[in-house]
């Protein structure tokens, strides 16, 4: 989590990054893979959405099983948008302002984050 101003702008860059990134690849070119994929079936949005969002899940592996489960739930979300609007655009605002809200304002609330030294050298916990 930043701790600095440098650091809270240099997370903000990353953040919007992983939102238009990350949709490009999971609700643009994944979906779009998978539902041409499918299209012999019933329901290949359908499948595409459940695809692509189980991709993305496993890409965030390291967030533990909970962090997958909602990762995979906020896909399945991200890409219902995408496919009732029919742009990515949505779904990349959100995506990046979820991960600016996790980084930036709720640091603050997350217990046993120690704070960075104040100079003086001790650090406060």
């Amino acid at each position: 989590m930043p701790h600095t101003a440098l650091e809270t702008v240099v997370f903000a860059g990353l953040a919007c990054t992983a939102g238009l990134v990350e949709e490009f690849i999971y609700r643009g070119f994944v979906f779009a893979v998978c539902a041409k994929g499918f299209a012999p079936s019933a329901h290949p949005a359908l499948l595409a959405m459940i695809v692509s969002s189980a991709l993305f899940a496993i890409a965030h592996l390291y967030q533990g099983r909970r962090g997958i489960i909602t990762i995979f739930v906020v896909g399945i979300l991200f890409s219902a948008v995408r496919f009732w609007t029919g742009s990515l655009v949505p779904a990349m605002l959100a995506h990046a302002g979820i991960d600016l809200m996790a980084g930036i304002p709720l640091q603050k609330f997350r217990p046993g984050q120690p704070n960075p030294p104040d100079g003086d050298g001790d650090t406060e916990i």
